[in-house]
């Protein structure tokens, strides 16, 4: 699940990413590091600066029960392929692969081998195509059923946690809405509302130019905003 910041009307929309009906809302925290390995120009971060952002949600001691942490891979360019992406730990003592989800997110390990030896986390692709960031995202749930009070609590659990990190600016806005993502190959996917009367009303597909999400050409994505459903 992606967790994500995106700006509409000058509010902070939350992102619900969904991939083969797994949930996330995203905030997204850039992390420096493309480099030159080998002689050759890569993509790279070094794991001690990923570990030093990524240890922040585990430190983190308020309710939290609706959000996750991961690793993210963000493409920098429209058209990007993921399929072949590939995300290696490599330090003195070990080379461990990561495998790495349509959305770009990868389970981040807490190691401190790895934080000791000073290891780099290598991407398969030319340095500048993709941006590494840490995503705190919504829990998917396996029924792939959410209600809408559980989301705007996960919503006011994400602005607590960046009051934590020291990001004040966006956890001063306001949460509007969120964003669902899913695999085109996944053509049955539907996003559809249930009020109270078990009336089901389905989301209609972003147009893609309503947010300042860079997906990679895989995906497609629902918008869902508070104000619109009820």
């Amino acid at each position: 699940m992606i967790f994500k910041n995106c700006f509409v009307a000058g509010l902070l929309l939350m992102s619900w990413c969904a991939c083969a009906q797994a949930g996330d809302i995203d905030e997204a925290r850039k992390l420096p590091g493309a480099g030159q390995i080998a002689g050759q120009e890569t993509e790279w971060i070094s794991y001690r600066n990923a570990y030093k952002q990524m240890i922040l949600f585990e430190k983190y001691g308020k309710p939290k029960q609706f959000l996750q942490n991961r690793f993210q891979l963000v493409p920098t360019q429209h058209g990007e392929q993921m399929d072949d992406v590939r995300l290696t730990l490599v330090s003195q003592s070990l080379r461990l692969k990561l495998p790495v989800d349509p959305v770009g997110r990868a389970l981040f390990p807490l190691l401190k081998s790895a934080y000791d030896e000073n290891a780099e986390l290598r991407l398969n692709r030319p340095a500048g195509t993709f941006v590494f960031r840490s995503r705190v995202s919504v829990t998917p749930r396996a029924d792939g059923v959410y209600d809408v009070a559980d989301l705007k609590m996960a919503c006011d659990q994400l602005k607590d946690f960046l009051r934590f990190t020291g990001d004040t600016v966006a956890a001063a806005k306001k949460c509007i809405g969120l964003e669902f993502v899913f695999a085109k190959k996944d053509l049955d996917s539907v996003i559809a509302f249930k009020n109270a009367e078990n009336s089901r009303q389905a989301l209609p597909e972003s147009k893609g130019d309503d947010t300042d999400t860079l997906l990679p050409e895989n995906l497609k994505s629902f918008l869902f905003r508070f104000s619109d459903w009820p």
